[in-house]
């Protein structure tokens, strides 16, 4: 009896493991850790990062896009699962990661396409501050999304995003003007079109 409970244990152990490891479901959601920033963001803070970066981690579906022009309230969109880390610091700057699952391919590029119409029809904020966008050849389908202001002859950089569509899922990587690369966007953007492929039924 004891041999046969503890087999009957291991058995168990070894089916818990494997829930964990094993590969997720676009309908069970987005694993955790699964996001490039998402071990950094929640690890432990040091002494001097506790002062200085504060993150943030956030799986509500009735967030808004990281880039929102018009102020939406639309999140009633086909999404079936958000993960969203944000990051702000004493510099002060701020950046974030976003990953959207949708119920299909075709929401998902519904969505994409209603971020470009809004891009276009709210161009400019009342803070005087203007979007554009420009395409990109990232996943399926991508944009580049700037939101600038001008004072005279001079531009000055506020927001800079990547938006990027792969299968069902949406990938959204934003930065402020303070120091940035294109490659600082593009190069995450990339590398997360191709591993949310590794989320069974993403981009099949």
């Amino acid at each position: 009896m004891l041999r046969w409970s503890v087999r009957a244990g291991a058995i168990t152990l070894a089916l818990l493991i494997g829930a964990g490891t094993g590969p997720a479901s676009a309908a069970t959601g987005i694993p955790r850790g699964f996001l490039l920033n998402e071990a950094e963001a929640t690890a432990p803070p040091n002494e001097i990062d506790r002062d200085e970066l504060w993150w943030k981690v956030d799986d509500r579906t009735a967030r808004p896009l990281e880039v929102d022009p018009c102020g939406s309230k639309r999140y009633r969109d086909g999404r079936t699962a958000m993960r969203t880390i944000t990051l702000k610091t004493s510099a002060p700057s701020s950046s974030s990661e976003q990953l959207v699952l949708y119920r299909s391919a075709r929401a998902a590029a519904a969505a994409l396409d209603r971020l470009r119409a809004d891009v276009r029809r709210c161009t400019e904020d009342r803070d005087g501050y203007r979007y554009s966008a420009k395409p990109l050849r990232v996943g399926n389908d991508a944009v580049w999304v700037k939101h600038s202001k001008k004072e005279g002859r001079s531009e000055l950089y506020d927001r800079f995003a990547v938006v990027a569509r792969r299968g069902k899922a949406l990938i959204l990587y934003t930065t402020d003007g303070g120091s940035y690369t294109t490659g600082s966007l593009t190069g995450p953007a990339k590398k997360m079109a191709v591993k949310v492929c590794g989320i069974r039924g993403v981009c099949g």
